[in-house]
């Protein structure tokens, strides 16, 4: 499974190179899935190494995905350290608070919907409450892709989009989730 999920996750920044922030989900779901056997297994094992080498394999995806990082690399440290540099001029705060305000209100409105935007609010409220580890994995992907994205030049919330799969299983879990009337089990 390690290494299998490299290779989306190299394709992903090969489309769109803040799309190797999708690797966040793969090192999350890792720490969680090793929390519990730390001090059994000690804090070097066997998966550790399967989950260093889903990263060399999605560094080998990105570079057969886009081969000028290697063939001109001067241009492609050159772009990169551009977009690096594409930060807005606002603090932390104020650039969260313009991409919240800015992706709620569109999502709200225009993009999902009030009732998807309900459901993907819910879904990032229940992991809190129930404190199942492997929702709660994905929360800490979700923040790093909208901080990431709400820190790029404005209209760069569009960066957030690797995160939707996320956040249609958050609020899927929240129509599906036994305490709230649905019968049967949760994802």
């Amino acid at each position: 499974d390690y290494l299998l999920a490299g290779i989306p996750v190299g394709l992903a920044a090969g489309s769109k190179y803040p799309g190797a922030l999708a690797g966040a989900y793969v090192a999350a779901f890792h720490f969680l899935r090793r929390w519990d056997g730390r001090r059994e297994q000690g804090w070097l094992c066997r998966g550790d190494l399967r989950a260093v080498a889903s990263g060399a394999i999605a560094v080998a995806t990105f570079v057969v995905v886009d081969p000028a990082c290697v063939l001109d690399a001067p241009t492609f440290w050159s772009d990169f350290g551009w977009i690096a540099g594409e930060l807005r001029k606002t603090s932390l705060l104020d650039g969260l608070w313009d991409g919240i305000v800015c992706y709620g209100h569109d999502a709200f409105l225009y993009t999902m919907g009030p009732a998807a935007t309900l459901a993907i609010l819910a879904g990032l409220l229940l992991p809190l409450q129930t404190r199942e580890r492997p929702w709660l994995g994905l929360l800490p992907a979700c923040v790093l892709f909208f901080v990431f994205a709400t820190r790029g030049r404005p209209g760069s919330e569009s960066y957030f989009l690797p995160v939707y799969p996320a956040l249609a299983l958050l609020a899927a879990r929240v129509l599906l989730h036994p305490r709230l009337g649905r019968a049967g089990p949760c994802l």
